[in-house]
């Protein structure tokens, strides 16, 4: 006596591909689509690859120097370094507190009117390095701190951002 309940018998799945993929995407050119538009996505806008920034060039204005000369970047720095646990040395910067940086540089690619700046804690820049990222006009600005080691950002960079300060950092 068979029960009106009983199924068919389970047919077997002929791959694990048509086990795991979803219908709609077993078809060979929609998988490649699929595949191309990750991939596009964890690239994200500047990969660390795609970073290039200027060489740098003693000519070009020290952090210490734009700070004077650009009150929206001496502002825009003070907002960034407020929130949280920020080292002295860091939160002194938008002061004139001090600390030891480098000549900027340009971001060249990708393009978009960003510089970059160096900083390190006087008398202990082996252990405390920082990197800002800012506009041109300084109204916005981003920063990378290593301390010992550990790794912190600033100003909730986005993946392009924190791509150049990355590269900034390793440079």
């Amino acid at each position: 006596m068979t029960s009106a309940l009983s199924a068919a018998p389970a047919q077997r799945p002929s791959s694990l591909f048509s086990l795991c993929m979803p219908a709609c995407l077993r078809r060979p050119g929609r998988v490649l689509a699929l595949a191309l538009t990750v991939a596009a996505g964890l690239a994200g806008p500047a990969a660390a690859g795609d970073v290039v920034l200027a060489p740098g060039d003693t000519n070009n204005p020290y952090l210490f120097d734009v700070l004077e000369k650009q009150p929206a970047l001496k502002q825009t720095l003070g907002r960034l370094f407020t929130a949280g646990r920020v080292p002295p040395w860091v939160r002194g910067i938008a002061t004139g507190g001090p600390f030891v940086g480098g000549p900027s540089r340009a971001v060249l690619k990708p393009p978009g009117g960003l510089m970059t700046y160096d900083a390190c804690k006087q008398h202990d820049c082996g252990d405390n390095q920082l990197r800002i990222l800012a506009t041109k006009d300084g109204k916005a600005a981003w920063a990378l701190l290593s301390e010992s080691g550990r790794m912190r950002f600033f100003g909730a960079p986005g993946p392009s951002e924190q791509a150049i300060l990355n590269a900034a950092m390793a440079d």
